[in-house]
């Protein structure tokens, strides 16, 4: 994990970070895709591993705390970046769609219907 450091400033430590990271940037972009893909399968498991561990509680204060962050981002966004993000979240659905059994096709137009009904 960390590492406690004794006297360290704040402009020590940031700058430490700042390397760090750098140094990460470099070791990622030198990666294979084979090397990726474990780096990924990797940080899934111990994801999914440290959700198992918390409380609904703790789990629904995250969700809140992400969809808090992602509106505020959402809300600074230039246009340019709003339209990325809406191709992009297009593609996905459409990608999902593509794969998806006829019952869950059928379910996803059952809850469109319930929220036009709602609206």
């Amino acid at each position: 994990m960390r590492k406690k450091r004794a006297g360290e400033t704040v402009e020590k430590r940031l700058q430490r970070l700042q390397q760090e990271s750098a140094r990460r940037a470099v070791a990622i972009e030198k990666e294979s895709p084979e090397q990726r893909q474990q780096r990924l399968q990797k940080k899934a498991q111990i994801d999914k591993a440290s959700r198992e561990k918390q409380s609904p509680g703790q789990r629904q204060q995250l969700l809140q705390k992400k969809a808090e962050k992602d509106k505020v981002n959402r809300e600074n966004e230039s246009p340019e970046q709003r339209q990325r993000r809406l191709q992009k979240k297009a593609e996905k659905d459409k990608v999902s769609r593509e794969n998806e059994s006829p019952e869950k096709r059928q379910q996803r137009i059952y809850k469109r219907a319930q929220q036009a009904k709602v609206y």
